[in-house]
C-alpha cells in the first residue's frame, strides 16, 4: 500500500471519491533515477484534468526524457484538505507522493481563467508563497501555459514565467535543456535565466512570440497516460486530426491562438487511433476546433467504422460546423451510437452570423434535422450567446432568439435543448476591445427568453451563469491590478469558480462592483503577447464585423493575409488534401475487418476471481467494473457486447463492497465471441495477458471457461450468491471486538429466520463473520455495523475485508463453493 493510503486508511474512507489522490494507476510513470523533477497541475479535480488532452501531451512528451520526472498535481476537494491539515501534510504529487514543494518546476495548465483561485490553492496546500519576490532558492519555480492564460498580466505576481503557444517540441526541447542544467550541478537561478532568455516565455515587459508546433501534421502523437481510476468527465481518446480552424470566426480566441490551420497526415491518425484502441478506448474523439473541415472526414469515418465495429469501438466528431454538416456524417456517426445532434448557432439573424462570420441558417438546421428524425435522432442541442457585438435597435437579441426556436418548433417534432451563455471578449480577437454585456442586460435577455417557453414540454432553456462570464471576462483582459481581486477572492474562500455549485457569488459581486472600468481604447495589458498575427488584419477583421461583411476561409491563396503561417508550418489547400486523403485510404487493403457476428454456437464465458488490495479497497464498485472491461478489452480476447443505446462490454462481477473495504476474493463473468475449446486450451497464457492491464492492486487469480447453451438461460452471479466471510479490524472503534460480537449475536436471537446462518468468531485481527445474503439493507453487512456502532461504517474506524465469497446450492441452498455451481 502507498505510503498516504498506509498514513490516511482510516480517514479515507471519509473522503469522496478517495481514488482522486492514490495514483497507482495502470501507466504512471514512477522515475528513480532523473534529474529534473516537474510537476504539472491542471487545477480542478482529478476527474476533469485526467480529460484534458494537455495535460496528456505534456506528461507523455516530458516522461519520454529519461533525465525528467513529470507527476501529475490536481486540486483536492475540501473533506481532502481538511485531512491534509489535520495531518500536516503537504500536497503531493501522485506518482511519487512526494511533496510539491519539494520538485524543481510547477507547471501549471490553465485551460480557463476561472482556474485563478484553484491555483492560489494550489501554491497554498504545497507551501510556496503566493508573490514570486518571496520564494527563495528552495521553492520550485512556478510556471503555467494554455489558453486560459493568453493574457498573463493579471498572474504576473504568482507566476515566474508564463509560456505562450503550443508546447510540442519547443518546450520539451528546453526542458531537456533544463534537465542537462540541473545533472550538471546548477541551481534555481541558472535555470531561471535559461527560462527567462527563451522567446516563448513571458515575462512583465518582455516582448514574447507563440510558439507554433511546425510538425503537428507529420508526427505521431503516442499518447503513454495513466489509466484513470475515477471515469473523467470525458472518459474517451482523443486523436487530434486538426490543430487551429480554417474558419475565423471573430468571436473565437482559439481560433486565433491556434494558427495556421494544419491537418494531420491520415497515416499518423490510422496509426494514433490503432494506439488508443489498444489502450482500451471504446469511444474515440476525432477532435479539432471544427472537425467537420477536415479534407475527406467522410471516407476516414467510412474507414474507421469498418476497421473497428467488430470491437465495439465508436467514433466521434466534436464542433461540426453547420454549414458543413452533413447527413453523411450523421449515418456515419449513426453506425455504432446515435446520440443527441448539436449545432452552435451563437446567433440567429444571417446579418449577425455575418458579423461573427459564421453562417449557420435556419434553413440548413432545418434540412439536417428532418433528416436525421428519419434515423431515429430525438433531441438536438443548441448553443446561444448573448451579448455580441451585433445588436441593433430594430431587432433585440432575445426577440431573435426566440423566433429562431420557434421555427424550428414548427416544423421538426424532435426535443430541443436550448443553451445560453453571455458572450466574454478575449484578447487577441477582433472584438478585444468591445463592451462586454452587462449582468443586468444578461439576465433580462435569458429571463425574455426561459419565459417565451415555459410551457412548450419538448423546448429546455438552461444557461451559463452571467456573472460566471463577467468574473471570466475581468480576468481575461484584466492588467496587473486583477491581481489584487484574484487574491481578494481566493481569502475570502473562492474555490473552483467555473463549479456552479461552488461559485461564491456575493463575493465577486463585491469585487466587481470596486472595479475600476479599463480603457480597451488604448495600450492594451497584453500588448507584450505576439501571436503571430498582424495587428491591422485583427482591425480589418472588426471593421468587417461592423460591416456585415463574411471572410474567406483560410486557404493557401490566402485572400486576407493574417501573418500566422511560415514556411515550416502554413495552410493546405483542402480540395488537394481531400483528394489525397480519399486516394491513401482507397489504396489500403487492410484496413477493413469483418465484423465478427453474435453466434451461439461460437460463445462462451469466463468465470474468474481476483483480489481487491491496497489501493483498490477505495476504489469505487463501477470503477473496479470499468478497470477490469478495459484489461479485458486490452488483451486482445473477442468480447461479447450488450446491446442497446450505448453497448458495454457484457460483463458481471460480485456484489458490491463498502468503499475502503479489500477483498481476497470477488469473481466475475464475461462473455466471449470464441470457441469453448480454443479458449479452455489457452487458459494458462489469457490470465497474465489481463493482469498485464491492471493496476497491481486488482489481480485476477483463477480463470474457469464455461459453455454457453443455446435456448438456456445462463446463472448469474447474483442468481447464486449465498454470502462472504468478513474479517473485521477494529483499528478507531468506540468498541472492542467481543463486544461488538455480543451485539451481533443479539441481532441474531432477534431475528432468526433472517439470520440463522450467520457465525461469528473472534481471530487474532478482530473478528471474522460469515453473513448470509438476506436482500435487506439492515441485515447486510454495512447494516449490521450501522446498528451496533451507530455510524456507517466509512465513519465506524473499522477495516473490513472479505475473505471468501459463497454460492449456494441448487439443491439445498447450503454455502458451497462458486466454480462448483458453473461445472
Amino acid at each position: 500500500m502507498s505510503a498516504i493510503c498506509d498514513l490516511l486508511y482510516t480517514k479515507l474512507v471519509r473522503v469522496e471519491k478517495p481514488a482522486r489522490y492514490l495514483g497507482a494507476e495502470i501507466n504512471s510513470c514512477n522515475k528513480t533515477n532523473f534529474s529534473l523533477h516537474i510537476m504539472a497541475c491542471f487545477p480542478d479535480l482529478y476527474e476533469i484534468g485526467m480529460s484534458n488532452n494537455a495535460m496528456r501531451i505534456l506528461y507523455s512528451g516530458l516522461n519520454s526524457n529519461d533525465n525528467i520526472f513529470c507527476e501529475r498535481v490536481f486540486s483536492p476537494a475540501s473533506d481532502f484538505i481538511e485531512i491534509l491539515a489535520e495531518k500536516n501534510i503537504p500536497l503531493y504529487g501522485l506518482e511519487s507522493q512526494c511533496p510539491v514543494k519539494d520538485s524543481d518546476i510547477l507547471a501549471f495548465t490553465v485551460g480557463y481563467e476561472l482556474a485563478a483561485t484553484n491555483i492560489l490553492q494550489i501554491l497554498e496546500l504545497s507551501g510556496i508563497p503566493f508573490n514570486k519576490i518571496e520564494r527563495n532558492e528552495s521553492h520550485p519555480i512556478v510556471i503555467a501555459g494554455g489558453p486560459g492564460i493568453t493574457n498573463p498580466v493579471p498572474f504576473s505576481s504568482f507566476f515566474d514565467a508564463v509560456w505562450i503557444g503550443e508546447a510540442e517540441d519547443k518546450f520539451f526541447i528546453l526542458c531537456a535543456e533544463l534537465a542537462q542544467l540541473k545533472k550538471t550541478g546548477s541551481g534555481k537561478s541558472d535555470l531561471m535565466a535559461k527560462i527567462m532568455a527563451h522567446p516563448n516565455f513571458w515575462t512583465p515587459g518582455k516582448i514574447t512570440g507563440r510558439n507554433i508546433d511546425e510538425s503537428f501534421s507529420s508526427r505521431v502523437v503516442k499518447i503513454n497516460y495513466p489509466i484513470p481510476i475515477i471515469k473523467p468527465v470525458q472518459d474517451h481518446g482523443v486523436v487530434e486530426i486538426m490543430r487551429g480552424c480554417p474558419n475565423g470566426c471573430r468571436f473565437c480566441q482559439a481560433g486565433f491562438l491556434y494558427r495556421p490551420c494544419r491537418f494531420k497526415d491520415v497515416q499518423n491518425i490510422l496509426d494514433e487511433t490503432d494506439i488508443l484502441v489498444g489502450q482500451g478506448h471504446h469511444v474515440i474523439t476525432l477532435t479539432s476546433l471544427s472537425s467537420g473541415d477536415f479534407p475527406g472526414i467522410f471516407e476516414l469515418l467510412d474507414f474507421l467504422n469498418n476497421k473497428y465495429s467488430a470491437l465495439g469501438v465508436s467514433f466521434q466528431l466534436p464542433s461540426l460546423k453547420i454549414e458543413s454538416f452533413s447527413i453523411n456524417i450523421i449515418d456515419k456517426l449513426a453506425k455504432t451510437k446515435k446520440s443527441g445532434l448539436t449545432f452552435a448557432v451563437e446567433t440567429p439573424v444571417n446579418d449577425w452570423q455575418r458579423a461573427i462570420n459564421k453562417i449557420s441558417t435556419l434553413e440548413k438546421i432545418l434540412a439536417i434535422l428532418l433528416e436525421a428524425e428519419q434515423f431515429g435522432y430525438k433531441l438536438a442541442k443548441f448553443y446561444f450567446m448573448i451579448g455580441l457585438p451585433v445588436e441593433t435597435a430594430e431587432y433585440s437579441e432575445e426577440a431573435a432568439i426566440i423566433d429562431f426556436i420557434k421555427e424550428i418548433r414548427k416544423n421538426t417534432k424532435i426535443d430541443l435543448n436550448i443553451s445560453i451563455a453571455t458572450f466574454v471578449p478575449k484578447p487577441h480577437t477582433p472584438f478585444q476591445r468591445v463592451s462586454q454585456i452587462s449582468l443586468e442586460n444578461s439576465m433580462k435577455t435569458i429571463y425574455a427568453i426561459k419565459d417565451a417557453f415555459k410551457k412548450y414540454s419538448n423546448v429546455k432553456i438552461s444557461y451559463h451563469s452571467p456573472l460566471m462570464s463577467a468574473v471570466e471576462g475581468y480576468i481575461s483582459r484584466g492588467d496587473a491590478g486583477v491581481r489584487e481581486a484574484i487574491l481578494k477572492a481566493y481569502q475570502n474562500g473562492c474555490r473552483f469558480d467555473s463549479w456552479d455549485d461552488h461559485f461564491n457569488k456575493q463575493v465577486w459581486l463585491d469585487i466587481l462592483s470596486e472595479r475600476v472600468a479599463y480603457d480597451f481604447s488604448g495600450i492594451l495589458p497584453w500588448a507584450d503577447i505576439k501571436i503571430n498575427l498582424i495587428d491591422e488584419y485583427i482591425e480589418t477583421q472588426f471593421k468587417h464585423s461592423e460591416n456585415k461583411v463574411l471572410s474567406p476561409p483560410c486557404s493557401e491563396s490566402c485572400e486576407e493575409i493574417c501573418g500566422s503561417c511560415s514556411d515550416d508550418a502554413s495552410v493546405k489547400n483542402f480540395e488537394s488534401s481531400k483528394t489525397s486523403v480519399t486516394r491513401f485510404l482507397n489504396s489500403l487493403s487492410d484496413g477493413k475487418i469483418i465484423p465478427l457476428k453474435n453466434d451461439l454456437k461460437t460463445r462462451c464465458r469466463l468465470l474468474f476471481k481476483f483480489s481487491k488490495l491496497k489501493e483498490s479497497a477505495f476504489f469505487a464498485h463501477q470503477d473496479i467494473w470499468r478497470l477490469i472491461s478495459h484489461a479485458f478489452f486490452r488483451s486482445g480476447l473477442p468480447l461479447e457486447y450488450t446491446q442497446g443505446f450505448t453497448p458495454l462490454v457484457h460483463l458481471e462481477i460480485s456484489e458490491p463492497l463498502p468503499l475502503g473495504s479489500s477483498s481476497h476474493e470477488e469473481y466475475g463473468i464475461i462473455y466471449l465471441n470464441a470457441d469453448y475449446d480454443t479458449v479452455h486450451n489457452n487458459l494458462k497464457s489469457i490470465l497474465p495477458s489481463i493482469n498485464a492491464f491492471l493496476p497491481e492492486s486488482i489481480r485476477i487469480i483463477e480463470l474457469d471457461v464455461l459453455h454457453v447453451i443455446d435456448g438456456k438461460k445462463n446463472i448469474s452471479l447474483s442468481s447464486v450468491h449465498w454470502g462472504s466471510l468478513f474479517e473485521l479490524a477494529f483499528i478507531d472503534t468506540p468498541k472492542s471486538a467481543f463486544d461488538f460480537l455480543n451485539d451481533l449475536l443479539a441481532i441474531k436471537d432477534k431475528n432468526p429466520e433472517i439470520l440463522k446462518d450467520l457465525q461469528a468468531q473472534l481471530v487474532d485481527s478482530g473478528l471474522q463473520i460469515t453473513l448470509p445474503f438476506s436482500g435487506k439493507k439492515e441485515f447486510g453487512i454495512q447494516g449490521l455495523i450501522l446498528q451496533i456502532l451507530g455510524v456507517p461504517f466509512r465513519e465506524s474506524g473499522l477495516s473490513l475485508i472479505r475473505k471468501n465469497q459463497f454460492a449456494k446450492s441448487a439443491d439445498s441452498g447450503n454455502a458451497i463453493d462458486y466454480t462448483s455451481v458453473y461445472k
